[in-house]
């Protein structure tokens, strides 16, 4: 990490923009599989998704913020945290409102939010470096694609939700 520092300046909003670009299609992805209104009937969905949204930007701003590093690392990974939490409730919703196969992407997206607040918690932060600070986040990532992968999988081959 020292050497892509010092080679490249601080490398990681391109990934931070790559893993956003592939938040909005898992959403477009979603919405091929359900409309909106099937699954936002109610109050609870939009309960579960402000709930999604505010608490892990309460979290950001206590475990994840530091004014020390730069701002645009700072605002990208916020505005990304949101766009996966999004996602995140959206899963949720579906789970609830359909139950099924609905629950690899619940299970995938909440891995998926694991994985990203460890990465918040350390690297994104810059202040905490845990020897496991690569290990978790990756493992925990590739279990969170496996679910998602498997989730649409099983879902466009049922259309759970139609």
């Amino acid at each position: 990490f020292p050497v892509a520092l010092k080679n490249n300046g601080e490398p990681l909003i391109g990934g931070i923009v790559s893993f956003a670009m592939a938040q909005l299609f898992y959403i477009s992805a979603f919405f091929q599989l359900t409309p909106w209104n099937s699954v936002y009937t109610g109050v609870i969905p939009y309960v579960v998704t402000l709930v999604f949204l505010i608490l892990p930007a309460v979290i950001f701003y206590f475990r994840v913020y530091n004014p020390k590093r730069p701002k645009p690392i700072m605002i990208f990974a916020f505005v990304y945290g949101l766009v996966l939490c999004f996602f995140v409730s959206l899963a949720v919703n579906a789970f609830i409102a359909f139950g099924g196969y609905w629950i690899f992407l619940m299970l995938g997206g909440l891995v998926f939010l694991l994985s990203d607040a460890v990465m918040g918690e350390t690297t994104i932060h810059g202040g905490r470096h845990p020897v496991w600070e690569f290990q978790v986040p990756w493992i925990t990532y590739l279990i969170a694609q496996s679910l998602l992968l498997i989730g649409f999988f099983l879902l466009s081959h049922t259309m759970v939700g139609h």
